[in-house]
């Protein structure tokens, strides 16, 4: 095991050392099982092809709370802490960490964590009766460290209650992470090979990062898996039109029934309804500007003036479908 002091203040650097391994807080991502993050998104981030991940207003609360929660935990458990930057495997370098606080003088390490009130539920008194993202990533610390006790500190915000876990390693489960995070990490991060991915919304951002302009021209395709995957695609399309229809038609019905109404209600809070939103305002800056400058400032100035205001906005690869199989396009 490899430990390193403070966090650095070169954001750059840091970003990258998190992308050379895998962390505690990706391994219930890796294994498919994070209720926040999928396997892509991880294989996203450290490849620097994936968005960087936009901070909540609970991860903001964490980290603006993170010091006295600290000091909570350094109370209840008698010790103080060092707080550690980034560590390493010993033998598997990708394999990294970056725990919350290292207990001194003792192989123990703290995850502190504010609980909100629906992750709370999953909580139980007392032992390791954690969610089981939490579990994951504390086992991963274990690994990292060699360490065979780690206690998880969590407030809980909804009942203002602190409480510690203590998390005894389980090598079973080592040797598992162990395993299934060097899979993911050499199999496909190394490789620069996607894992399987459930979610489509997912795939299609990841895509959309991965092959921003098309550089070549269209490609001749002549296998029939390829062939067949267009005339399934075809199908879909046709499928949703017949779709859309009958629900612009059950839409239709339903506004003729509610009429100049504000909606329709049943007697189990379903509703219709069919407003109109509010009006709003557009304004054309560069005109009211040319207006404001008109006889006073020079044109060619306010032509240098608007343009140095002007951005380019980035083109999207538009994703379309054409010829006889595509009947809508």
């Amino acid at each position: 095991m490899i430990c390193y002091e403070e966090n650095p203040k070169d954001r750059d650097k840091w970003l990258a050392e998190r992308r050379s391994g895998i962390g505690g807080s990706d391994c219930a991502a890796v294994l498919g099982i994070s209720e926040w993050r999928r396997p892509l998104e991880v294989y996203a981030e450290k490849l620097g092809i994936g968005s960087e991940r936009v901070e909540t207003p609970a991860m903001r609360a964490g980290t603006i709370l993170e010091p006295g929660l600290r000091e909570m935990a350094r109370q209840a458990i008698g010790f103080n802490f060092t707080i550690p930057r980034l560590c390493r495997h010993s033998k598997h370098e990708w394999m990294l960490g970056t725990p919350d606080a290292l207990v001194d003088g003792e192989s123990i390490g703290v995850e502190l964590k504010l609980v909100g009130e629906r992750m709370g539920r999953r909580f139980g008194e007392s032992g390791d009766e954690v969610p089981e993202s939490y579990l994951l990533q504390c086992h991963h610390y274990m690994t990292v460290l060699d360490y065979d006790k780690w206690i998880l500190a969590a407030f809980f915000g909804a009942t203002l209650e602190f409480r510690t876990y203590e998390i005894h390693r389980d090598k079973e489960m080592s040797e598992m992470l162990i395993e299934r995070e060097g899979r993911f990490w050499h199999d496909h991060v190394l490789k620069k090979v996607p894992p399987p991915e459930a979610d489509p919304m997912v795939v299609k951002d990841f895509l959309a990062r991965k092959y921003p302009r098309n550089v070549e021209p269209l490609l001749k395709v002549e296998s029939p898996e390829v062939i067949g995957m267009m005339q399934e695609l075809a199908r879909f399309r046709e499928w949703l039109k017949c779709a859309k229809n009958d629900e612009e038609g059950a839409k239709n019905e339903l506004k003729e029934i509610i009429g100049t109404a504000a909606g329709l209600e049943d007697g189990d809070g379903n509703k219709v309804t069919w407003k109109t939103t509010k009006d709003s305002k557009a304004v054309d800056w560069e005109a009211a500007f040319r207006r404001v400058a008109n006889g006073m400032i020079p044109e060619s100035s306010v032509n240098k003036i608007v343009e140095s205001f002007t951005s380019t906005k980035p083109g999207v690869r538009r994703f379309l479908a054409s010829g006889p199989m595509f009947k809508d396009e």
